[in-house]
């Protein structure tokens, strides 16, 4: 009541959607899964379909400059100012269960890279700049950063969420001439 209300997509039916911070841009992922809808808000028009296959999971960064999506085969990065695909990240197999989180400055981006383990890669590019596996074998369900980016939860089957300390993990890799910029 008294609220304006937008409806969207009307001719595909869709299982997962992703809003961008500014609220610019809307995203869902499409059934028969061969698609990545995109719409811009104020104008509520199709922006893009964007051609990925099985997208489970999909979000948009921070600044809304990216949209990562994600399915049991890669993830894939698109730039919202072109829609171009930036890269590409195969995942081993069929690894089920995939994950994303930005950090908050936008400039990293977590996902499951298996069911038990987590990559962090570098936004622009799809470098990879760490591999973490699971302390303990259980398939991966959560990832957050924190509102500065130096810890990353990671939460799996157990009732425990792991707090990896990103800041400390760099000065350990530093020492060892291992640390990304």
């Amino acid at each position: 009541m008294g609220q304006e209300r937008i409806r969207l997509g009307q001719d595909a039916s869709f299982y997962n959607c992703a809003l961008s911070a500014d609220g610019r841009w809307v995203a869902a992922a499409a059934l028969p899964q061969t698609f990545v809808r995109v719409w811009e808000v104020d104008h509520t028009n199709i922006s893009h379909d964007l051609q990925c296959s099985w997208v489970s999971t999909l979000g948009f960064s921070p600044d809304g400059q990216r949209l990562a999506t994600g399915s049991a085969y890669e993830y894939q990065v698109w730039e919202t100012h072109s829609w171009l695909c930036k890269f590409r990240a195969t995942r081993p197999g069929i690894a089920y269960n995939p994950r994303i989180a930005f950090s908050p400055d936008g400039r990293m981006l977590a996902v499951t890279h298996s069911c038990f383990t987590v990559r962090l890669m570098e936004t622009v590019t799809g470098q990879e700049l760490a591999t973490f596996g699971m302390p303990e074998p259980q398939v991966i369900s959560c990832l957050a950063f924190s509102p500065d980016g130096s810890q990353l939860a990671v939460g799996g089957q157990t009732p425990v969420i792991y707090l990896w300390n990103l800041r400390l993990i760099r000065q350990e890799l530093a020492e060892m001439k291992l640390d990304w910029e």
